[in-house]
Order: structure tokens, then C-alpha cells, then sequence
């Protein structure tokens, strides 16, 4: 255990303390969806950059899911990326449908 150095504050000066100087840390508030969305979507485009694929996948499938929670929802950033993988490996523009019985 260390020990304090210097004197100690005397009753007065702990009482006048505000909330701001206070030794104990306040929680912030819990992020919203959108916020949570454009993490994501920061996040997913710096592990790709890094070639950490699976990292990106993880952080494309957190973006899908943040955007089904929000309110508005926004465009798939990573549309262009897939569309250009269809293109170069030949793949049809749609992913295959399941049939129905």
C-alpha cells in the first residue's frame, strides 16, 4: 500500500469538492445504435486495411446488426466492396435464391 504524501486536505476543503473533481468516475452514457454503427464501420475498414479478414468480418456483421436496430437506417458501405468481388470472380450479380416447396 502507498502511502500519501504531502498534507492532508482538512474536512472543509473535502466537502467543497464538486462533482467534477471527485475521485470516483462517473459512467458514461450507453452509446446509441448509430453510434455503435459508425464504430463498426471504422473499425471493420482499418482491419481490412490491415489484412485482419476475419476481424473484418466480424465488424461488417456488427455494422448489419447495429443497422437493424437503428432508427434510420443507412446503405451497406461495404456494397461496392462485394460488388466488385462478384464482378472479378465471376459470381451472378445476386446471391442465390433458396427454393420453396
Amino acid at each position: 500500500m502507498q502511502r500519501r504524501t504531502g498534507p492532508r486536505p482538512t474536512p472543509e476543503a473535502e466537502r467543497s469538492r464538486t462533482d467534477n473533481e471527485s475521485p470516483v468516475r462517473r459512467s458514461k452514457q450507453k452509446p446509441t445504435p448509430e453510434d455503435e454503427r459508425a464504430q463498426a464501420e471504422n473499425k471493420a475498414w482499418d482491419s481490412l486495411a490491415r489484412y485482419k479478414f476475419f476481424m473484418f468480418g466480424y465488424w461488417c456483421a456488427t455494422w448489419v446488426q447495429m443497422n437493424r436496430l437503428c432508427a434510420e437506417k443507412a446503405d451497406n458501405p461495404e456494397q461496392q466492396l462485394v460488388a466488385l468481388a462478384r464482378r472479378r470472380t465471376g459470381h451472378r450479380s445476386e446471391a442465390p435464391r433458396r427454393r420453396t416447396r
